[in-house]
C-alpha cells in the first residue's frame, strides 16, 4: 500500500462521499423519486454509517498499530505476538 493511503483520514473519505451521495440524491429528487426531507435524511444516514464503519475499522487492533506506525515520532511499538503475527502488512523485527 502506498504511503499516501496509509495516512488517509475520515475527512478525506467523507468529503467526496458526501458529494457523490448528495448529487445522486438530488438527481433522484429531481426525477421525483424522493422529497427534500428524504434527501437530507438519507444523506445524513449514509454519511453516519460511513463514519461508524470508519471508526470501527481504524480502531481495531491492527488499525491502531498502523496509525501508530505512521507517526514520525514513533520509533518502537511493543505488542503481543498474536496481534503482530495476524497482520501481514506490519513489518516484523525479531531478535
Amino acid at each position: 500500500m502506498s504511503d499516501a493511503l496509509k495516512n488517509i483520514t475520515f475527512d478525506q473519505i467523507r468529503a467526496p462521499l458526501e458529494r457523490v451521495v448528495y448529487i445522486l440524491l438530488a438527481w433522484l429528487a429531481g426525477k421525483g423519486y424522493l422529497g427534500p426531507q428524504d434527501v437530507a435524511g438519507i444523506g445524513t444516514l449514509i454519511v453516519a454509517i460511513a463514519a461508524a464503519f470508519w471508526g470501527y475499522w481504524i480502531n481495531r487492533p491492527h488499525g491502531i498499530l498502523a496509525s501508530a506506525q505512521a507517526l514520525p515520532e514513533v520509533t518502537k511499538i511493543t505488542t503481543t505476538s498474536d496481534t503482530l503475527n495476524n497482520d501481514p502488512s506490519l513489518p516484523k523485527v525479531t531478535s
